[in-house]
């Protein structure tokens, strides 16, 4: 009897399963003319994003900060995408982009989807070494960037009943040391998606979040986060320099110098950003990487102190400049 009742639980699971799969991978239809506006798509992810849903024939917007990265993205593309300069920071630059948009939009249509992509890692050192400025550097893009295009755009997504896609981070979940900024600016991204989703929770528009792990793009490059981490140090006090510059400086700097695993698949983040536009059944968040999946998901969902005695920085503090001293030698061995 005992099994009869395994056999059939493992049958009935087995056919939850597969038809979970089966509706979650099935597509809507008319893509072609479902129209779809991507942000940041000179490189990384939502360049990735644009070919792929131009690929499928989807109509898209593609919203670029350089007129290098506007013009290398048209070359590769069909004439179905447009691109567009668009700056997320500068309130005239997306009022700009909006009134492009809508004159290219059929009459009466509106916009399907919206992928709030555009994001940037400003700065990679101590919080205190850190400026206000540096933090809002960061906000203005990340958190800010995204809410301004979503008021300017809500208006034609309701109009498609359409989707909002927001890219957040394995950071929005996991506060990791150096990179404060952007940590928080992604959790505001992820607190933005949550009350926007239950403020719109019966009109059909549906709000989506991206959870990459770690990818190597841009933003990512560790010759960049090298360069972020030594230069706060070179305006602060004496103080701060003998706190932050031995120990704690040969820690990061060695972490760096280790390569720490970035996936070399970010074509992965671009195919999930495509299933939560195409898809009947989207997923509302949608965690990204192997990373993401083993080790920054689980950890989330542990105790705090758990995460405070894996990312903690070491001690002892206020060792006198060794670690910068030995990062200077480095780079003169290096040259």
């Amino acid at each position: 009897m005992m099994m009869l009742i395994y056999l059939l639980a493992v049958i009935f699971t087995c056919v939850y399963l597969w038809l979970k799969h089966k509706k979650t991978n099935c597509q809507l239809s008319n893509l072609e003319s479902r129209f779809v506006l991507i942000t940041g798509c000179d490189t990384g992810f939502g360049n990735l994003l644009a070919k792929l849903l131009d690929n499928k024939g989807i109509p898209v917007f593609a919203g670029c900060f350089t007129e290098a990265g506007a013009e290398k993205l048209k070359m590769e593309t069909s004439t179905k995408l447009q691109t567009m300069l668009l700056d997320v920071t500068d309130p005239e630059s997306v009022s700009i982009a909006a009134q492009k948009v809508e004159s290219w939009l059929p009459p009466g249509g509106g916009l399907w989807g919206l992928v709030n992509n555009a994001g940037v890692l400003a700065s990679f050192a101590p919080s205190e070494l850190l400026t206000l400025d540096d933090f809002e550097k960061t906000f203005r893009t990340n958190l800010f960037g995204t809410i301004s295009m979503t008021l300017t755009f809500l208006p034609l997504i309701r109009q498609a009943t359409g989707r909002i896609i927001n890219v957040c981070s394995a950071a929005s979940q996991n506060a990791v040391p150096g990179i404060a900024s952007y940590c928080i600016s992604k959790a505001g991204i992820m607190m933005f998606s949550a009350c926007l989703r239950r403020e719109l929770y019966r009109t059909g528009v549906t709000i989506h979040d991206i959870l990459p792990g770690g990818f190597e793009t841009n933003l990512s490059n560790l010759s960049k986060m090298r360069t972020m981490f030594v230069k706060p140090f070179q305006r602060c006090t004496d103080d701060q320099l003998q706190f932050y510059g031995g120990n704690i400086a040969r820690y990061v700097l060695k972490i760096i110098d280790s390569k720490p695993y970035f996936s070399r698949k970010p074509i992965c983040v671009a195919e999930a950003m495509e299933h939560a536009l195409c898809a009947k059944c989207p997923k509302r968040e949608y965690r990204v990487g192997l990373d993401m999946l083993l080790f920054y998901t689980p950890l989330s969902l542990l105790p705090n102190f758990v995460g405070d005695w894996l990312f903690g920085w070491v001690k002892p503090y206020g060792v006198q400049l060794t670690g910068l001293q030995e990062s200077e030698k480095s780079d003169r061995r290096r040259a």
